[in-house]
C-alpha cells in the first residue's frame, strides 16, 4: 500500500509560523492498516507511527518495528530528539492499558509504564496526558 505524506522535514516545520509546504514524499507503509497515528521529531528525520497497535519507526527511509502497544490506543508520540516513543500498552501485572515510553537507549525494548491515574486503578488509564511528555 502506498500513501503520500508531507516531506519529513516539512512535518516538523508544520508548527512554525510562515512555514510553507514545498513538496511531498511517497512512503510505503510497512503494514496494512485502516487507521494510523503519526508524529515526527523536531527536524523530521524520524517519524513514528501506530498502525492499529503496531508501533513502527521510520528512520532514514527504513521502517523498524518497535513493538505492540495497545489495539485501542491510536495515539503515538516521539520526543523532539527522536530517542523516546510514547504510546500505550498493557500492564503485565494488571492487564490494564497504561501510558508507556520506549527508549532507543534500551533498544526500544521493555517499555517503561508511566502508571495509572490515582483513583482509577481498576480501569484502563487515559494516555492523553502522556503525549505531552
Amino acid at each position: 500500500m502506498r500513501r503520500l505524506i508531507l516531506s519529513l522535514a516539512l512535518l516538523a516545520m508544520a508548527g512554525v509560523a510562515g512555514a510553507a509546504i514545498t513538496g511531498v514524499e511517497e512512503v510505503t507503509y510497512p503494514v496494512e492498516a485502516f487507521w494510523a497515528s503519526m508524529d515526527a521529531n523536531y527536524d523530521g528525520s524520524r517519524v513514528v507511527a501506530n498502525f492499529g497497535g503496531d508501533i513502527w519507526l521510520l528512520d532514514n527511509g527504513t521502517w523498524q518495528y518497535i513493538g505492540f502497544g495497545h489495539p485501542l490506543s491510536a495515539g503515538v508520540g516521539i520526543s523532539a530528539d527522536g530517542t523516546a516513543i510514547i504510546s500505550a500498552t498493557d500492564d503485565p501485572g494488571t492487564g490494564l492499558r497504561n501510558p508507556a515510553i520506549w527508549y532507543e537507549s534500551e533498544g526500544w525494548a521493555n517499555p517503561t509504564l508511566l502508571g495509572g491515574i490515582p483513583g482509577y486503578g481498576e480501569c484502563d488509564n487515559s494516555v492523553g496526558s502522556g503525549y505531552a511528555l
